[in-house]
């Protein structure tokens, strides 16, 4: 009878555990980690994982697909990330080539190299530098009363129904009431780089990368029919509205641009 008692107060504090990791996953640092210090500075195109990060918050923060995060940093798995690591957030090919590097450590648990830079430019060719502040006007056009273009990307609405909250410094994007079942369309032609729920506050969510600028969102849905990966068109249903993670049946949708929430209204054709 006591070894019985002894087994069960075992497996209660097993279960206990497992509980409690599901909840709140424990970070993983290898036997090498050196954590980076707190006032080191984060050089440009670089993150420091905060309290309550995910790494799916971080990959919509900053505009970009969790997977290649995931590459850029040999990162072994999405669900656990530890605070204070340094992760880079923009391609690799894509940091400013003429900033001068003045301080590097290297975090041999993720191999992430944090970089500090002075912003010194080293490039001396005026012409080079003159044309950099040259900007090209963006040109907006409505190609029927259902789609506009805009950045040379053809948007249309996510839902058929009338809007029910729009942009503001309070709410990311807009939101849109209807009925559980119905369809959310693409807004625009893209990839499917996130589809799940791994983003607390958006429920069943479903992001499309449409360039190297823009994301939109969709969240709270009942049912996701895409896979992330997959390619879609502007218009081709990818989930169905629902109330996940949200007190009634709404869509709520973001534009985002280079990972900053942006006015949908501006894009989107006039109803």
């Amino acid at each position: 009878m006591k070894n019985i008692k002894i087994i069960n107060l075992f497996v209660g504090i097993i279960v206990g555990l497992n509980a409690c990791s599901s909840q709140f996953p424990a970070p993983v640092r290898g036997k090498n980690y050196k954590p980076i210090p707190d006032n080191q500075v984060v050089g440009k195109g670089y993150y420091r994982v905060q309290p309550k990060d995910t790494l799916y918050r971080i990959a919509l923060e900053h505009g970009q697909d969790y997977k290649d995060i995931v590459a850029w940093n040999n990162i072994e798995d999405p669900n656990h990330i530890v605070q204070g690591t340094i992760l880079r957030v923009v391609p690799p090919t894509s940091a400013t080539a003429n900033n001068t590097i003045t301080n590097t450590i290297t975090n041999s648990n993720d191999n992430v190299e944090v970089k500090t830079l002075n912003n010194t430019n080293t490039n001396t060719n005026t012409n080079s530098a003159t044309n950099s502040k040259t900007t090209t006007a963006t040109t907006a056009k409505v190609v029927n009363k259902n789609i506009k273009t805009y950045d040379n990307i053809d948007w249309s609405w996510p839902t058929t129904h009338k809007l029910t909250m729009g942009f503001s410094a309070n709410n990311k994007g807009m939101e849109f009431n209807g009925k559980a079942g119905d369809a959310i369309l693409a807004a625009a032609d893209g990839k499917i780089v996130y589809a799940g729920n791994g983003l607390r506050g958006y429920g069943e969510l479903v992001i499309i990368k449409h360039n190297a600028t823009y994301l939109t969102a969709y969240g709270h849905n009942r049912k996701i029919v895409v896979k992330e990966g997959q390619n879609v068109k502007r218009g081709q249903k990818i989930a169905e509205m629902g109330n996940t993670d949200a007190d009634r049946v709404k869509l709520h949708f973001e534009l985002r641009k280079q990972g900053n929430p942006i006015n949908p209204a501006t894009y989107l054709p006039s109803r």
